[in-house]
């Protein structure tokens, strides 16, 4: 799926300062904690208060901005009707700094007036960083879990000897191991019941072979 990046630059109101609309954001949770956390789809979010510029000195702006960046799964319009229907108990606020902005979450057309407006505010960028390119923010973020899980294993195991390792590997990774390769589980196979040879009753005391297993 492809990655798509966005960045939104929205003037503040007038009776909003900067530092007011820096305290509202420090209130955001962070990492799983984010309201960004909500989607799935989600790479990357920032949202960042720009009342100063610098070219070769700082100047400030005559209007505080609030910039929303994503990087995103797919398309920007259904994400952000994604996000902002979710999260509109917390991302309601941050855009109510914002001039012109939808300022009630609880209205019915809260979600599409605030997607229209982050679109209609969007920056074109000519520049796009991906990290992970034809991955999707739930295939990245499985790798980062298999990651930290092979390093928490490496550290536990270190000081036993090779056959410990790898029968605790086995264990520790065998359904990330038949997940990743499609392999099926292991086929036990039932006792055999005894083969009728003539229909006069009598029976075979001799099983049916078993049929063979799948082994990892």
């Amino acid at each position: 799926m492809a990655v798509t990046s966005f960045t939104s630059v929205c003037r503040l109101r007038p009776d909003v300062e900067a530092a007011a609309a820096r305290h509202t954001l420090s209130e955001l949770g962070v990492g799983t904690r984010s309201p960004f956390a909500a989607s799935t789809r989600t790479h990357y979010a920032r949202l960042q208060i720009l009342d100063e510029f610098r070219v070769h000195t700082r100047r400030p702006l005559a209007q505080p901005k609030l910039l929303w960046s994503n990087d995103v799964d797919g398309d920007v319009r259904s994400y952000l009707v994604e996000i902002l229907s979710v999260s509109r108990g917390t991302l309601g606020p941050v855009l109510a700094l914002c001039a012109d902005a939808p300022q009630d979450p609880a209205d019915s057309e809260f979600v599409d007036r605030a997607a229209e407006f982050l679109l209609g505010h969007e920056l074109r960028i000519g520049l796009q960083y991906t990290n992970s390119p034809g991955r999707s923010a739930s295939e990245v973020r499985r790798a980062v879990d298999q990651r930290r899980k092979l390093a928490g294993f490496a550290l536990a195991y270190q000081q036993d000897s090779p056959s410990v390792r790898r029968a605790a590997f086995v264990e520790t990774f065998e359904i990330d191991l038949r997940e990743r390769v499609g392999i099926p589980e292991p086929v036990v196979a039932d006792v055999a019941e005894p083969v009728v040879v003539a229909d006069t009753g009598d029976q075979s005391t001799e099983p049916a072979p078993a049929p063979p297993a799948h082994v990892l």
